[in-house]
This record gives C-alpha cells, structure tokens and sequence, in this order.
C-alpha cells in the first residue's frame, strides 16, 4: 500500500488525540485509590459510563484523522507477455486417420487484445472503502491450424483438462466461410477472480479445397493480408475471453476424418463408427499429391485394395492415427500392415502394387504341390523350440473410451504355459492405431496363435515354374528325406534369379491356420521312461448352488428352469488335468454324474483383510498368495467382463452367505509368492460387497466352473456332492473323493438385491437425522444376461417428503412365478410433527440371501386419525399378488407441549433413537458380526409365499420373535431419549 503525503491539520489533529488518550488513561488508571462510599454506588457507576463515552469518542475521531491507505491498482499484461502452448514456425501439419485428438495444435496468429478491469471493493477506515482493480479479463484472437483436411467432423474442444465445447457430432463448411461455434464456459478454470473462464466464438474451417478467408482476420489484419488456408483443418478464436492470466492453457480438437479415395460402397471406408478403414489409409498414402508419395493411380491394383477393405471392414479391424511429425511413408506403411497382417508387393507381370491379407481363405485339397518334382533344395530348415515360444502377448494402445489413456489387452496360451512348466513368457507389442479394446483383444489372440507355437521356416530353390508364385500365396509342401507330408506354407518373398540361373528361390514359413494338418513320419525312438500319472482328490474344493447368470448364458442349459451347482478346486498336482461332479441322487443313494469342468480354477488367500466399504470400482484391489495355477489367471477389459463373464473371481466367505462374487482388470506377479489383484468390480451377480478376513480363500473363474448341467436340483433339495479328480490315462476311485454336503436355498429363482443403493446419496450414511430422504439404487435383473457392475449409476429414485405418508414401488425383478415383488420404503420425519415420529413397524422380513431384509415403515401413536395398514390385494389388470404398505398419520403439534427448541431435539434424539434400535434388533436377529451401520436405511422386497391364498399376510413363528424384538429395541430407546428430553425441557 501506498500512503498520501499527511497535511498540517492531520497532524496537529492525531497529535491532540494522542495527547487526550494519554490524559484519559491517566485518568483511569493513575488516579488514587480511594474506598468508595457504600452510601454512594451510583456516583461509581456514572464515573465509569462517562469514562466509556470519551474512550468511545475519542476512538471514532481517531479512525476519522486516521490517514486513508492509497491502495495501487494492479497492472495489465501486454500482447508480448502471453504465451501460447504451441506457436512455433514451420512445424508439420498433422494428418489424421480415424478419431483422434490433436492436443495443442499451432498458433499461427494472435492479437486483437482487450483488457477488462476487474473491481473488487476494499475497506480503507471504519467508515470508509475504496474500488480497487484487483485483476483483469483478457479477450484476444487466435488462429489454430489443427490438421491437414478436409475432415469429417469436430467431435469435441478441450481447453487444458476441461470440455469447452462437446458435440455429438459436428461437419464444419468451410465453402460459407466457416461456421461459429459458440463458447459459453464463464466458470472454467473458476471462473471470475479465480483465474478462469472461456466465452467468446469458435470459427471452424474443416478444410476444403475452396475455403474462403476468415472475415474476422480479414478485418483485423486486411482483406489482402489473410490466406484461405485450403486444405488445412483450423480454427479462429474471434477475440473472446481467453484467461485472467497471460498463461494460456492448451487448446485440444477431437477430429474425425474417414478418407475414401479408393471408393469403398455403403460406408465401409468407416469402421466402427469411429475409425478408418486401413486399405483407405494405405491408398491415401500412396496417391495423396499434397503431403503423401503422389503415385499414379493407374500403378495400384484397385481391386486388391478393395477387397482388402471389405475384410477389414468386416473383421472391425480400423486404423485411428496422428501423423503429426516427419515420418518416412514406408514406416507408415509398415505400422498399417503389421496391424492388419498384410503384404503389399509389386506384381513383377504388370508393375502393379498389390495388397495380400495373410487369412485362412484358401482350399488346402486346392493348393499347388511342391515336393521332390519341382523343388531342387531345400535350405535353411529350422523349427524353434518350445522353450522358444511365447506363450503370453500384451497389446499396448490407447483407449478411446478412457480418455485416450494408454492401456493395454492380454492374451495367454494355457496350453503353452503347460508345456513350458508353468514358465510365462511374454511378448509385448504396441499398435498406435487402435483405439478400441475389442480390436486390441483381437490383436492379441491373433498374435499369440502365431507366437505360441514353434512353426518352421525354409527356403526352397524350385524350378522355374514357381515364378509365378506371389508374396502372400500359400502353397503344400512334401519332402520324404525330412518325414514331412502336405506341410502348408506360406510364402514370404519370391526371388527369380537372374538370365544364367533359371531356379526361383521361395522363403516361407508353416502356415498358422494350418498347424495340425502335417503329417511327421519315421520319428526316432526316444528313451523316456512314463512316470507314475495316478489321479489325486483335489485340494482344497467346495460346491455351491449357482447363481442364475451361470445358467442363463450356459450354452447347454440357456436359462432352463431349476437349480442347479457350480464347483470349485484346486489342481492337487500337475498330473491332474480335469475332474467330474458326482452327486448322491442315483438310484439307492449312489453317485451319478452331472456334470463336469474343463480345467481346475486357480485359488489363493487373502494377504490381508478386505473391508466391505471399499469402492465399487476398487483401483488399489488386495494382494494373495498360496496360489495354484497362476499362469491360469487371466485378467480381462471391462467389455468382456460385462459380455462374456471373463476375469470373474468369488472370495470364499465363511458361509456361503458371506461369498462375493467380483472381477479384476489387472493381475501382477509381485515375486515372493505374492500377486497383486487390483481394479476390482465388487459384488456382482447375485452378491453384495462383503468384509473378507486375511486368509480367506479366493476362486478365479478363468477356465468357468464345475457345473451341474446334466441335472437340475429342487428348491430346498440335500444332496452330497464329490469332485473326481482326472489324469490323462485314470480317474479317481470315488471312494477317495471327500463328500460334500449342500442344500439348494433356490437362489437361482430368488430375485437378486439391486446395486449401488444409497442414501441421500452414500451408501454408508451414519444417519439422516429428520431431513427428506432420497433413495436411489441401480436396477439388476436376475435374467440380464451383461453383467451389471454395483458403480452403475442410481437408475431408480424415490424422494421421501417430510409430509408424506406413505409410498410404493417394484424393486427387483419377478419371482420365478411371475408376480412382481413390491417393497415399502422409509417415511420421511415430518418436521414438529409428533405424529410421524412413532413406533417401528416390521410389516416383512425375509432372507434374501447373504442378508436379510426388513420393510421399514414410521407408524403415528394410537390417537393418530389414521391407523397404519398392511394389506394383500389383486391387480386389476395381471391378476398378481402385491404387497402395499400405506399409513395415515396424525399431526399433532408439539409446540403444545415443549418449546420449539426442545421440540426439534426430541425429534432428532428419537430419529436416532429409531436408527439405533433397528440397529439393535438387527444384531439380536442376525447374529455377532451381521449388523449394519447405525441410520443406515435398508429397504428390501418380500417374496409372496406360492400357495397363500388368504387375505391377510402371515408370518411364521420366527418372524413374528423378529418383530417383537424390534419394536422392544426401538421402544426402549425411545422411552430413554424422551424422558431425557423431557428433563432437558423443565
């Protein structure tokens, strides 16, 4: 702060006020003590008010002759101080294929600033302030050329991290001289004295060859001054608000262009919405006269290229690339054949280019012969060995559903891992043009198949006839001397020789799609010896009844009727490849097959304990040990998850009420018998999130379960089930399988709980006092056959109103007979109203699994007007049993009683007092460790019983102790709390 020069009158005037403060002060403290008269109080007490007075005064003059402070205003930046994230002379204009981001393209232009002040009032005295200019606005323009065009289509502008301008999807016309786009974000980066905010008008130009000039520029720096930039994607910022800073955050275009110079029909030059064909992409690049090899279209075999891109196109393999430095053309074209496993060659015929896909699209009873007739040499035979293989490959790309981050797919060859010992090798790739994790799984399969197995490689020298032999071409090969009979192959490079040698030398190698169809004669005896291959029970096993979701996308059972089992167990040793599920239900009680597993699930333990409040989607996860099979677990990509129940898991509880079912994203070998599971979806299918201890055991899924689809078990049906354990050459003698009990509890038929439910929006509140209460919940339906993860967001809300009295609604599915389960939710707490604030009422309670379930409802006292009902009634229209709950409620003023203070806290203390005593008679019912946090609102559906007929709902003899243990609990806090109050009140 600056001060202005103080003038003769505001000096003498502090001098005089510091003089009478002295004198006053002196006054009050250094007078003498003297005892005052008893007989005279008041002459104290008006001493002192007139001593406060003058102090009073004498401080207001001083905060008046107080100098006032010259605050200096801030200082606006120049054009010269900003800088731009990207603003650089002959950098490459990008080329873009597919749907991709340009993140910073270049400022070719800027200028045209304006500077707005902003004010902000500051106090300068006790009676006094100021306007003072704190910051500013900065308006200014810009031109960005983004790529080369034309494009597609704008799909979004990011400025920094945030979205400025999101379109479904946007075709700019350049031909009109652009189109504006209107930014209005006056709260980005914070908005007004926080740095931020962004208004103002995009001009879009998507780059066409008779692109205008942009009129904005054309007025700023002269109609002849500003080009039309044919050709060129780019954008003109027409002096908008920019920043309160001079640091301009980076600008970010998601761009679509799809060329089709190859004119591919009905849209096929697009692939998956998003991406470009790759055969279009490898045409651009061979006849683009701009910025690409210009070569003659004439000297391309078109037909080549099309058909190419109809399999692409079919296969949903597209390219989504950035161009955007120097790159030479044939590492372009490399990186796209790699992609779509192809060969682009030059016909030595007709000097025509060529592009060949490597596909299993030939008749091998068709191909040509090559064998002792037409082959003179055969050189440089090999064939890698198994230990030479890989048996693991890892795509790397980036993700277009996650922001474009990078991220990677797996693929494993069990078989490999097998035979290599339990050894994993693996290989990992990166592929730039994908984008989709479908196209990135495909790769990775792809890969694998080629790099799992030892093929062989060899040159041949064949006569001259073979000239006519193309890269790309598959051929049958035969050869006595090394035992080889119809060996498929396929040919690499073709190489004629020259006008004194007429042999043609072929280099190819064994033909993936063909592995298996070779025959290998006269092998040499070898002198292995056979090792004991003797079956053993495996350990450890369990069975469970299987939820619907493994029945339902069952290839064999599709949702058939019935219940039926899952198994689960550990490979004993690596002996054992398989086993078979046995039951008691044959006849006399002896065990039959029904049902059997493709392969034992790998299982470890818990490191630590894993709580149940941790997020739905958990990134951080939990580690295990002990594992069996590890080179069995496969982690999988969300879309696989969802579609084909891949990376599933279930972590054993210690009932099987206490089991959750999860999947994971991400396995890691942290070395020392420990492996990370992270990116956890918990409490899938028909399960719910739940506390595991340490060492608790846990099931992978990779290789499915050992199910029952031979045979389907009755509701409430006992049986002993035993898992026969399976070498190559024996089974185990079922004597020796330990029997396990089971009793079906019809969870294949129950309706599974919904995901995600919440409370005013937490899934763990503590309590929700007597506010309105909000009930959300995402829906899963026990016949979806897409796995629904808990993190859904809430598709199902209720708004409890504080004067409401009562409310209905379906939740969950249908039961197995058809009838809709309807379920009563919480009252909300009217406010001064004693009437609402009654007892609990428990009007259902059944065991939906894991935990049970009560409806909750606030019933008013016995003077109430209206009593609280619960009836059973017929819908009009499908003939189904419902369940209603309803309730009239009195409005009893408190105020009549207590005073509004008390009032309010009774109504606090007793819906608390509601919270704990459910809470209290949950633990009763339940059992040590199954209560719920206190206030934590649980809703739940009552399955109607089959055969009521009555009018009246019944309850057994178990429900109706649940109920009078609840209504105790509540009562005695209650009672405890407003006799409490009530003490408060007098």
């Amino acid at each position: 702060m600056k001060f202005k020069p103080e003038s003769r009158l505001r000096r003498w005037a502090r001098r005089v006020n510091a003089t009478l403060s002295v004198v006053v002060m002196l006054a009050l403290f250094a007078q003498p003590q003297v005892r005052p008269d008893p007989n005279e109080p008041q002459q104290a007490f008006v001493q002192f008010l007139v001593l406060l007075a003058l102090s009073a005064v004498m401080f207001i003059a001083s905060q008046l002759l107080a100098p006032k402070p010259d605050i200096e205003d801030a200082r606006p930046k120049g054009l010269g101080d900003f800088s731009f994230p990207t603003a650089t002379e002959g950098r490459q204009i990008p080329v873009v294929w597919g749907t991709c981001p340009i993140k910073g393209p270049n400022v070719i232009w800027f200028g045209d600033l304006r500077v707005d002040e902003i004010e902000e009032e500051v106090k300068t005295g006790l009676f006094s302030s100021d306007d003072v200019v704190v910051g500013f606005q900065y308006y200014v323009g810009m031109d960005m050329a983004i790529c080369y065009g034309p494009i597609t289509s704008l799909r979004r502008v990011k400025i920094g991290t945030e979205t400025a301008l999101p379109f479904s999807s946007y075709a700019g016309s350049g031909a009109v001289g652009g189109a504006g786009l209107g930014i209005n974000q006056p709260n980005l980066f914070g908005g007004e004295g926080k740095g931020g905010g962004v208004v103002g008008t995009l001009q879009f130009y998507d780059g066409v060859p008779t692109q205008s000039p942009d009129s904005y520029l054309q007025g700023v720096l002269g109609a002849t001054n500003v080009p039309g930039y044919v050709d060129v994607c780019h954008a003109v910022w027409r002096q908008g608000l920019i920043s309160e800073s001079e640091n301009i955050e980076p600008w970010e275009f998601e761009i679509s262009r799809f060329p089709n110079q190859l004119g591919l029909t009905t849209s096929r030059h697009i692939v998956s919405t998003y991406d470009s064909n790759p055969a279009c992409a490898l045409y651009e690049i061979l006849t683009d006269e701009i910025w690409a090899l210009d070569m003659d279209p004439g000297d391309i075999d078109t037909a080549s290229f099309v058909s190419a891109g109809n399999t692409l196109f079919t296969e949903g393999n597209g390219w989504s690339y950035v161009a955007d430095r120097t790159t030479a053309a044939a590492d372009l074209v490399k990186e796209i054949l790699r992609q779509i496993d192809g060969m682009l060659y030059q016909d030595v015929g007709t000097g025509k280019f060529f592009l060949k896909l490597v596909r299993a699209d030939y008749n091998p009873d068709l191909l040509a012969v090559y064998d002792e007739s037409n082959v003179v040499a055969v050189e440089n035979f090999s064939r890698a060995a198994w230990n030479q293989t890989q048996n693991s490959v890892e795509i790397q790309y980036s993700d277009r559903a996650k922001e474009y981050t990078q991220t990677s797919a797996r693929a494993q060859d069990l078989a490999n891992v097998r035979i290599q010992d339990g050894q994993q090798v693996l290989a990992q790739m990166t592929y730039p043009g994908i984008k989709t994790a479908s196209t990135a799984s495909a790769l990775a399969t792809r890969e694998l198949r080629q790099l799992s197995y030892p093929l062989a490689k060899l040159k041949l020298t064949a006569l001259r006839s073979a000239g006519a032999l193309r890269p790309g071409d598959v051929i049958k090969f035969s050869w006595q001397r090394y035992g080889i009979s119809n060996m498929i192959l396929r040919v690499t490079q073709v190489a004629l020789g020259d006008l004194d040698d007429s042999r043609v030398t072929i280099d190819c190698f064994e033909d993936i799609f063909a592995v298996g169809t070779a025959l290998f004669n006269d092998a040499e005896p070898t002198n292995w010896t056979p090792i004991a291959n003797l079956p053993a029970p495996a350990n450890p096993e369990i069975v469970r009844d299987s939820p619907y979701w493994f029945i339902l996308t069952d290839q064999v059972l599709q949702g058939s009727a019935g219940e039926r089992m899952i198994s689960f167990g550990a490979r004993p040793n690596g002996l054992n490849v398989t086993y078979g599920l046995y039951t008691d239900t044959g006849p006399s009680s002896a065990y039959e097959r029904v049902g059997s597993s493709p392969s034992f699930q790998p299982t470890g333990t818990l490191v630590n304990a894993y709580a149940e409040n941790t997020a739905d989607f958990d990134t951080t996860g939990f580690l295990i040990q002990s594992v069996v099979d590890p080179g069995n677990i496969i982690a999988a990509v969300q879309s696989d998850i969802q579609t084909y129940g891949r990376g599933l898991a279930m972590i054993q509880g210690a009932t099987p009420a206490g089991d959750e079912i999860i999947a994971f994203q991400t396995f890691t070998n942290l070395g020392g018998g420990q492996y990370r599971v992270d990116d956890v979806r918990r409490g899938l299918l028909d399960t719910l999130p739940a506390d595991h201890l340490a060492s608790a055991r846990i099931w992978f899924l990779t290789a499915g379960t050992g199910a029952s689809s031979q045979r389907a078990f009755a509701n409430t049906e006992s049986v002993n089930a035993k898992l026969r354990t399976s070498t190559t050459t024996q089974d185990l003698d079922l004597a020796s399988a330990t029997a396990q009990a089971i009793t079906f509890a019809t969870r294949a038929s129950r309706p599974i709980p919904p995901g995600n439910f919440q409370v005013n929006g937490s899934r763990y509140p503590t309590s929700i006092g007597a506010a309105d209460a909000a009930l959300t919940w995402a829906h899963r339906h026990r016949s979806d056959a897409t796995i629904r993860f808990q993190a859904t967001r809430a598709s199902r809300r209720i708004r409890m109103s504080s004067t409401s009295s009562s409310s209905t609604t379906t939740w969950g599915d249908a039961d197995p007979h058809g009838r809709p389960a309807h379920v009563g939710h919480l009252l909300g707490i009217a406010r001064r109203r004693l009437g609402v604030v009654g007892q609990l009422h428990v009007p259902a309670y059944a065991d939906q699994g894991r935990r049970r379930s009560k409806c909750w409802r606030l019933r008013g006292p016995r003077r109430a007007r209206g009593p609280v009902h619960h009836r059973r009634t017929r819908s009009a229209q499908h003939h189904h049993p419902h369940v209603h709950c309803h309730a009239a409620v009195g409005e009893e003023p408190m105020s009549r009683r207590f005073p509004q203070w008390a009032e309010r806290l009774l109504q606090v203390a007793i819906s608390v007092g509601v919270a704990l005593g459910g809470l209290v008679a949950w633990s009763h019912s339940t059992g040590a460790g199954a209560g719920i946090e206190a206030g934590r609102v649980l809703a739940i559906e009552r399955r109607l019983d089959e055969h009521s007929s009555n009018a009246d709902v019944h309850f057994s003899r178990a429900d109706a102790e649940r109920l009078a243990r609840v209504e105790e609990g509540v009562n005695a806090v209650k009672e405890s709390l407003t006799t409490l109050v009530r003490q408060g009140a007098k």
